[in-house]
């Protein structure tokens, strides 16, 4: 292979590439913002009855499975570095445990 099919080999795989990690990087920022959105009004709203208690702590626990599985697979990509993956999901559960806690949904 010579230079210039090596050249446009490595810019498809480039193009390929930058795709990719934009949807990976994207969707982490977009979970994560949607998970903080759902905590402030978590901590703002005072409910009532356990009926819509459950159904917040069951969307809670969607939303960042879903963000968790999010971060392994952008890990296994290699789009972010592990570390970097699980400080942000040890960030996330510190903040689910303290919100289910303090409103006594003990999972």
């Amino acid at each position: 292979m010579n230079k210039k099919q090596k050249n446009k080999k490595n810019i498809l795989q480039n193009n390929r590439n930058k795709i990719l990690n934009r949807y990976y990087s994207s969707r982490i920022k977009s979970l994560s913002k949607f998970l903080k959105i759902i905590f402030s009004n978590y901590l703002i709203e005072n409910i009532e009855s356990s009926k819509t208690k459950t159904l917040n702590k069951a969307q809670i626990l969607n939303i960042s499975n879903k963000y968790y599985s999010i971060l392994d697979k952008a890990v296994k990509k290699k789009v972010i570095h592990i570390k970097n993956a699980s400080s942000k999901k040890s960030k996330c559960s510190k903040i689910i445990k303290s919100l289910l806690i303090n409103s006594s949904l003990i999972i």
